[in-house]
């Protein structure tokens, strides 16, 4: 079967989609080849460990480059990752789960099409925080583990974050080693 190349009338914006689905799915030697900022280079381990039977994550990251490494190193290690690239995104994912969990919680049998066995989330985000969607989270009683990532933390925002419940609370720049450890000890008693 012979691919297309696309012609020069192509729309950018789905070169640009096609470009950056295409790096998720080649090994990662040509990812880190391809473009990806060397300062990523180290992270992304070099054998893929033991899959955890295919849990389900949401990641919300704003930024294009590190979402796309931290789904791809989260993938490689077996788990199902689901992205989102603001806060309200975020939100529209997470919100099916959290009406699962109420139905289920009353008794109600539901199919869990919307579970997440967690989910990471930068701070920052465009739309609403972090810290806001865990709030929601925590107001509908959904017991999603929540873990926060941030470039900019302070003890406010980590007592707030302990307040609300995160699982989890890592600053930038983060080693995926202790993401995955994290969301291992968020989704382990789940």
């Amino acid at each position: 079967m012979r691919h297309r190349t696309p012609s020069n009338s192509a729309s950018p914006k789905l070169a640009r989609h096609v470009h950056e689905r295409s790096l998720v799915r080649r090994p990662v030697e040509q990812v880190e080849a391809s473009g990806v900022p060397e300062k990523a280079g180290g992270i992304l381990p070099k054998r893929p460990e033991p899959a955890p039977c295919q849990r389900r994550l949401l990641l919300a990251e704003d930024d294009v480059e590190t979402r796309r490494l931290l789904g791809a190193a989260l993938r490689r290690q077996g788990f199902e990752v689901v992205e989102a690239r603001d806060g309200l995104e975020l939100l529209d994912h997470i919100s099916p789960a959290a009406y699962e969990h109420r139905l289920a919680a009353r008794g109600i049998p539901v199919r869990r099409w919307g579970a997440y066995d967690a989910v990471i989330a930068d701070n920052q985000l465009p739309e609403l925080c972090g810290l806001d969607v865990l709030a929601v989270l925590q107001c509908v009683r959904c017991p999603v583990p929540f873990i926060l990532i941030t470039a900019f933390a302070d003890e406010d925002t980590r007592a707030e974050a302990r307040d609300l419940g995160a699982a989890a609370f890592l600053e930038k720049p983060l080693s995926i080693q202790d993401l995955q450890a994290a969301v291992r000890t968020a989704i382990e008693p789940h």
